[in-house]
């Protein structure tokens, strides 16, 4: 693998790539030889380091390239264009004991250079892309995993709240469970762990909770005020409607007097989420549950088309 494309918008991902490479690759004894950064350089030292002799003395040279404007910034004229084809034949020439890594946030496929170098068949490519804020399940299943990479037991429910509490972010989730794992001390993070210690000033969906099951009204109120300071009323019907419809969706089958497998199978949740929605849930009837289905459409509806005003339709829909 002479050349290397390691690129996206999730960024833990991305560096815990780079980092598996690096020790893949580089002989911690000579990384003073072998090992080469080069950060937002220019289309000439990029031409100079691609093309430079291997120092590895029978090992392999890593040349690093970070954020290469060239990966997202359209050639300006003919005497660039000429450098960039150069470049092109360097690397696909490049020597068996050199690899040449480029890491870069973005990449744009309707340029010239960076579509053939993402598209050519003897690179490997890596794109690494953030979950979707609806992806709870996706996220915390990740979080489970990597902290038991590390030797940090974290359970269920205290990944889920995690993700509920903090969005799918992974730097920031994983951040988290470092913190959680100094504090519980060899022992399982908890869910309790969680309440104690994380930030939840941003919780859409312990606010979507008390709505569900009409607790603190005026909680509620205040909560969604500190929400829409950082999310725009759109995205808050957004997320709303897609936690909503997880949970309608597994007490409708409930009620239907579905199996515990079947509603994962028809829903793709896991038994622990499904568990948890009907332990807090059950006890809601379901004409509210319809009653406040039509309610979020409605006034999602109303939000989008400009009938109503995005704050007083959330408003409207937590005086449900």
């Amino acid at each position: 693998m002479p050349v290397v494309v390691f690129y996206g918008e999730e960024s833990y991902l991305l560096d815990e790539a780079v980092v598996k490479l690096r020790q893949e690759v580089v002989n911690p004894a000579m990384a003073s030889l072998c090992h080469r950064i080069y950060t937002q350089p220019n289309l000439s030292t990029v031409l100079e380091a691609v093309g430079s002799v291997s120092l590895a003395l029978g090992g392999q040279t890593l040349i690093e390239i970070r954020d290469f404007p060239m990966l997202f910034q359209a050639s300006k004229d003919a005497g660039t264009d000429a450098q960039l084809e150069e470049l092109k034949s360097l690397l696909v020439s490049v020597e068996a004991t050199k690899i040449v890594l480029f890491v870069s946030s973005k990449v744009d496929g309707k340029i010239k250079f960076p579509k053939w170098l993402v598209k050519h068949p003897q690179f490997q490519v890596q794109k690494f892309e953030p979950f979707k804020f609806w992806e709870t399940d996706r996220a915390a299943d990740f979080l489970i995993k990597d902290a038991g990479r590390k030797g940090i037991s974290l359970l269920p429910e205290a990944a889920e709240l995690l993700v509920e509490s903090l969005g799918t972010g992974l730097r920031l989730l994983v951040s988290e469970v470092d913190k959680l794992a100094l504090y519980a001390d060899n022992r399982a993070i908890t869910r309790n762990d969680v309440v104690l210690l994380c930030n939840h000033s941003d919780n859409l969906f312990h606010l979507l909770d008390r709505w569900i099951l009409q607790q603190s009204p005026t909680d509620n109120f205040r909560d969604l005020s500190e929400i829409l300071l950082k999310h725009h009323a759109v995205e808050v019907f957004a997320r709303a409607q897609t936690y909503f419809n997880n949970i309608f969706r597994v007490l409708w089958l409930n009620h239907k007097g579905a199996s515990m497998d079947t509603i994962a199978q028809r829903t793709g949740q896991k038994p622990f989420t499904i568990t948890k929605h009907l332990r807090n849930f059950r006890g809601v009837p379901m004409a509210r549950w319809m009653a406040l289905k039509h309610q979020l459409v409605e006034l999602e509806w109303k939000a989008k088309t400009g009938q109503l005003e995005g704050t007083l339709a959330l408003e409207t829909l937590l005086g449900t």
